[in-house]
Parts: structure tokens; sequence; C-alpha cells
């Protein structure tokens, strides 16, 4: 059975540079893959409360939303995910990982380009940097 999930990722910039989080070996999805801090919407909540959330329990970072940024879409298994990238701002910088996590990096934007992600997630990274 094919299932549906909306998920939101937060795009963080400090300076030049944007976090980008390496899931951890042991992760069933995506495992060593770098990505943003992102999670999936919970039933009935509100993708930008979500978004904060995903951000916190990944990163120990409170944000706050500053606008969506891109759209994107992938398939994992049986389901489909719909996902939402924000531009979120940052009140402090001390990066602390989730155990989803096993690495953090801040990548100036002038390697996002060759920076081993996924397209989707250069793109989001390269338009938060025109805001």
């Amino acid at each position: 059975m094919m299932r549906q999930s909306v998920v939101v990722a937060g795009v963080i910039i400090k300076g030049d540079s944007a976090l980008l989080v390496k899931r951890s070996k042991n992760e069933t999805a995506y495992p060593n893959e770098w990505e943003l801090p992102s999670g999936k919407v919970e039933y009935k909540e509100h993708p930008n409360k979500a978004v904060v959330r995903e951000v916190k329990e990944e990163t120990d970072l409170d944000v706050k939303v500053v606008k969506p940024l891109t759209v994107s879409h992938f398939v994992f298994g049986n389901r489909h995910c719909v996902q939402i990238n924000y531009l979120v701002k940052a009140k402090n910088y001390k990066v602390k990982l989730s155990k989803e996590h096993d690495d953090y990096k801040w990548v100036p934007k002038n390697k996002i380009k060759k920076f081993r992600t996924f397209k989707d997630i250069k793109e989001a990274v390269l338009e938060a940097f025109k805001h």
C-alpha cells in the first residue's frame, strides 16, 4: 500500500555557510547521507511548527521560521514524501546532535554545489542564500 507523508526541513545560515547533518549509519532511511535537519509533520500539526520542533529535536537549536523556500518530493520504499524546505533563523549556533545523526558541517555557499548531498537540498540551500 502506498503512503504519503509531509516532511519539513530547515535551512540554517550562519554567515556564508549552511548547516548540514549526516544521518547515522544505523538509520534505516538514507544512512550516512548528508541532509538538512528535517522530519515528518505529525497528524494535525502545522508545518511551520513541525520544522521548529524537528530542528530542535535533531540539533538542539531554537529557530524561528523566516519563510518557506522550496518544495520537493521523493519516494522511499512505498512512501511518497513531499518536503517543504524552510529558511529558519537560529537564536544561537551551538549544535548538539540527536542520535539520528553522527556529524554536522557548516558548508560554505561556494562548496554547496559539489557537496555530497541531494540535488533538492542543494537547491533549497542556494535559494536561502538569496534572502
